[in-house]
């Protein structure tokens, strides 16, 4: 995870005064505003200016690299694995224009920085694990320890962060203690310098800039980007990293060419020819020196061949820019290197270290042609020409090959098949290979061809990437996440959008599965063909959410958007859900939702809000909108709008309830030509109708905020909270009893049955929880018992076992949760976190993790401070006919749910009380029979008999 710190950024210029420099480095994390996702990948920036940083290519799919910085015009450096941390790819060199990655080598013990030592021509780098410094070799990747760092009493070990090493050979270190420290190569002991005057944390970076001796640092721990005093140790910063001030860099460097000053730089355009035994070599002239100011001094180029110089083509100011040349004769058959440098009276100049491989006589292949391939049922077709040029550009003879292999990799596993033909298919399972293909003639071994990486899947899978999938009518699909049947990968970011492949179609995804990682790992959802469509929904669960277990595209394109987002640490199954393309109707309009008020009071009138679609192909109109009752009695109605092909609508209705009770309504669409009925009608919506003087309160944060610790929070298991509610959010509510609470969820994707709750409630004077808790025995215990937590529920429902007669003085509630196994995170509250300046302190809290016997005293000081952060509550007051005033004794009371209905067991004379997951109350009266069977509507139901209370399932 990442260490967060607040601090001030402050603009200014280098306190070096030197010229601002260009810095490049490769970007491992990124914390975006409002996002998790992680764009990554080579990045450039102005020392002046590291808020300014430039993605040279987003690799967000891509391995991550940690440790590399540059030598000789290349960037080095070594890669993970794409989705791991740790498990090293190979080294590479990263093009700095446009970030493409070239393999040197599979292998190598992983790095975390890396620096080069020009002194003795050689790369060091820190182990992975931050204890031994070691070496890399360029052309090999392999990495050899040396030693474990250690102080001068040789019996410490230091903890290595960051390495950089001058020009004279000087190693530098940062250690995870603060400190600066020089390295002794041979054996890895350090000397201390000073303290950084810093927190370094994490895998860390820093250079020199070798023009002016100046060290640059980033700091992941913070984010921020320093210089470091060689001298004394001390970090002084330039700035955070970033637009957002959050970026995490790695493998830093300022380019930079070891010659003479002035001296020439590298040729270019390097080519050749061969002809018999002669090799004719053109390059273009240098037009700058190697430190990119203009070239006035050119006098020849070296010409080198397997090491030994074998000609100084003389040159001119004058030739600077143009194209030279130079014929080697009869030069013996074989392979050959060359190497060209350009030189002045200032000394030699820099040069490309890849030498030119040069094959005088007969050449084995050079790479394959015209190479595609394409993805069928379980299947990879590869189909290719045969090469028309030799490896190194020697003779060649199109006709000569003998032979092709192809090569399968899938991660570091590979499988090698041989072909005669241009042609090869691969019956494979789900996953992503990519494949390489090797020509063969009398020589030799020709040069490979990679396909890169493709996806392999069944016909009908739609597999979550950055694409778009087509459907077509008739077919079911199966979609899954970029993991398929597997669990998906770290650091995804993909936007898939799904269409029919037909007009008057739509799409209907019906998820069957879901588990994500539920601390960073997201799923959008988007009615339409792009991310600006409206947002059907963000999830992150451990089970699948009810509105996911049908969505259709409701948009004229008939298509859906997905964007999927996982962070760098823990990972999930993922998702398994069906697809199809649906056919419009030519009339078709849907009666979606009903809003209203939950608690009117009587002959009060109330507002109801009808959402409507129109998903038939033809224009609707000449329908109406009505309000019904479970009996199917019209109770209000209006003529619908006009709605053009999946257009939307909200129509409002109004009623006047004139009994206090139970009312269930729906939004009904009375529409002749309509050819689905079925979606006429909306989810019924249960009020209840209270009696004059009765209030239900809610206290609603705008914007709402997930608040994970107030009213308990589910990252530890044991939690204690107070907050004070101030008296103005009643009104009237004083002489009433409060008989429930109910606190809206943010978001809950983790449920948890038979969680443990004790509920005090009591009023004071203060508002201010500064000088400390008011002790529970000041306050009236009102619940003690367990709830159940589930992915369905808007809210956690307290049904009282003894009313609170509420007296209008600030309102005080303490939640005690005492669980095992309930810090697995998951849930959220809706809640506002406050004005930390102006509000008053709301609010306490503290929690444990231990599983040890000491518990919090309910009637002791808690938590290290007040905080100005409050969750919503919604409040239930009732006057008197509706409190319950018999005692029963637990064993007597039981209710469970039936098919249709609730089955309530209990002496007669008892109230009962029923309430919706929601908080709000269904039905209360008093038992009159033993056995009650109540007829309800399927869902979760908390039902109060007596002081007990019961959480069932009516199907």
């Amino acid at each position: 995870m990442k260490k967060n710190y607040i601090f001030l950024f402050v603009l200014f210029m280098h306190m070096f005064a030197v010229q601002a420099t260009t810095i490049y480095a490769y970007r491992s994390f990124q914390r975006d505003a409002g996002s998790t996702a992680s764009v990554r990948g080579p990045v450039k920036f102005d020392t002046s200016n590291p808020r300014a940083i430039s993605l040279i290519a987003d690799q967000s799919k891509m391995g991550i690299c940690y440790a590399g910085t540059y030598y000789n015009y290349k960037w080095y450096a070594q890669v993970t694995q794409a989705g791991t941390q740790s498990t090293v790819d190979g080294l590479y060199t990263i093009d700095m224009e446009t970030g493409q990655r070239s393999l040197i080598a599979s292998s190598g013990l992983q790095l975390t920085d890396m620096t080069y030592d020009y002194s003795t021509n050689t790369m060091y780098g820190i182990r992975n694990g931050a204890q031994k410094l070691a070496t890399i070799n360029l052309a090999t990747g392999e990495v050899t320890e040396i030693a474990s760092f250690h102080d001068n009493a040789g019996s410490n070990n230091v903890y290595m962060l960051a390495l950089a090493a001058d020009l004279n050979g000087e190693m530098y270190g940062i250690a995870s203690n603060d400190t600066l420290y020089r390295i002794e190569k041979s054996t890895a002991k350090c000397t201390r310098i000073g303290a950084l005057m810093a927190n370094a944390a994490f895998t860390q970076s820093m250079c020199f800039d070798y023009r002016n001796h100046v060290l640059y640092w980033v700091n992941n721990g913070d984010y921020g980007f320093y210089t470091v005093d060689t001298t004394t140790g001390k970090a002084t910063l330039i700035g955070a990293l970033g637009e957002t001030g959050y970026d995490s860099l790695n493998s830093l460097f300022v380019p930079f060419i070891n010659v003479a000053e002035g001296a020439p730089d590298r040729v270019v355009k390097r080519s050749f020819t061969t002809s018999g035994n002669d090799v004719k070599l053109v390059w273009t002239n240098p037009t700058i020196d190697a430190q990119g100011n203009d070239l006035t001094d050119l006098t020849a180029v070296k010409v080198y061949r397997d090491s030994m110089l074998v000609a100084t083509v003389s040159l001119n100011a004058s030739m600077k820019g143009k194209e030279s040349s130079y014929t080697d004769k009869q030069v013996s058959t074989g392979l050959h290197r060359y190497r060209l440098i350009s030189s002045n009276s200032k000394g030699d100049g820099g040069y490309d270290s890849d030498d030119m491989v040069v094959a005088v006589g007969a050449n084995a292949p050079g790479p394959v042609e015209n190479l595609k391939v394409t993805t069928g049922d379980n299947t990879a077709t590869l189909v290719w020409s045969k090469p028309t040029k030799g490896i190194y550009g020697g003779d060649y003879d199109p006709n000569s090959v003998t032979k092709y292999t192809v090569t399968r990799i899938s991660g570091k596993n590979s499988t090698q098949f041989e072909t005669t033909a241009t042609s090869f298919t691969d019956t494979l399972s789900f996953g992503r290979y990519s494949y390489t293909i090797v020509a063969y003639n009398q020589v030799g071994k020709g040069a490979e061809t990679s396909t890169g990486q493709v996806l392999v899947k069944p016909d009908n899978w739609i597999v979550m990437g950055t694409t778009t999938a087509i459907v077509e009518p008739g077919k079911t699909y199966s979609f899954y996440d970029y993991g398929g049947e597997e669990y998906y990968p770290n650091n995804e970011n993909d936007t898939l959008t799904i269409k029919p492949s037909q007009p008057g179609y739509y799409i209907n995804v019906k998820f069957t599965e879901l588990s994500l990682d539920t601390y960073g790992d997201t799923l959008k959802i988007y009615n339409g063909s792009s991310v600006a469509a409206p947002l059907i929904g963000k999830f992150s669960a451990q089970s699948l959410p009810a509105v996911l277990a049908n969505i259709d595209a409701e948009n004229a394109e008939g298509a859906l958007t997905f964007v999927f987002t996982s962070d760098v640490m823990s990972r999930d199954k993922g998702w398994k859900a069906s697809v199809e393309a649906v056919k419009k109707r030519q009339h078709d309009l849907v009666a979606r939702t009903l809003r209203t008020t939950l608690y009117p009071n009587v002959n009060d009138t109330v507002t109801y809000t009808i959402g409507i679609i129109n998903k038939g192909i033809n224009t609707a109109s000449g329908y109406t909108v009505q309000l019904i009752d479970s009996d199917g009695k019209v109770l209000a109605s209006a003529n619908g709008p006009k709605l053009e092909t999946m257009q939307s609508a909200e129509v409002e209705l109004q009623y006047l309830p004139k009994l206090a009770g139970k009312m269930i309504v729906k939004g009904k669409i009375a529409f002749d030509q309509d050819e689905d009925a079925s979606n006429n009608t909306t989810e019924p919506v249960e009020q209840t109708v209270v009696p004059e003087g009765s209030k239900y309160i809610t206290i609603t944060s705008t914007p709402a905020k997930a608040i994970s610790v107030v009213p308990a929070s589910f990252y530890s298991n044991e939690t204690l909270t107070e907050t004070i509610y101030p008296a103005s959010h009643f009104g009237q509510a004083s002489g009433l009893e409060l008989t429930m609470i109910a606190y809206p969820y943010n978001k809950v994707t983790t449920s948890y049955p038979e969680v443990p709750l004790q509920v005090y409630v009591g009023e004071a004077e203060i508002v201010d929880l500064s000088d400390g808790a008011i002790p529970a025995s000041n306050l009236v215990k009102v619940f003690d018992g367990n709830v159940s937590i589930n992915t369905t529920d808007d809210a956690l429902v307290i049904p009282f076992q003894n009313n609170y007669p509420y007296g209008g003085k600030n309102l005080v509630v303490m939640v005690y949760k005492n669980a095992p196994s309930t810090n697995n995170s998951g849930v959220s509250f809706n809640g506002t976190y406050g004005d930390t300046s102006t509000d008053p302190k709301y609010t306490r809290f503290d929690s444990k993790w231990t599983g040890d016997d000491t518990h919090f005293d309910l009637n002791e000081n808690f938590g290290y401070s007040a905080q100005t952060q409050r969750a919503d509550i919604n409040c239930l007051f009732v006057t008197k006919q509706l409190t319950n005033t018999t005692t029963i004794n637990a064993s007597h009371c039981s209710a469970k749910g039936l098919d249709g209905a609730i089955e309530v067991s209990s002496p007669a004379g008892c109230n009962l009380a029923i309430y919706r997951v929601d908080g709000s109350l269904v039905a209360s009266f008093k038992l009159t029979a033993n056995t009650t069977i109540i007829p309800s509507t399927p869902g979760f139901f908390v039902v109060r008999v007596g002081q007990q209370a019961f959480k069932v399932l009516v199907r």
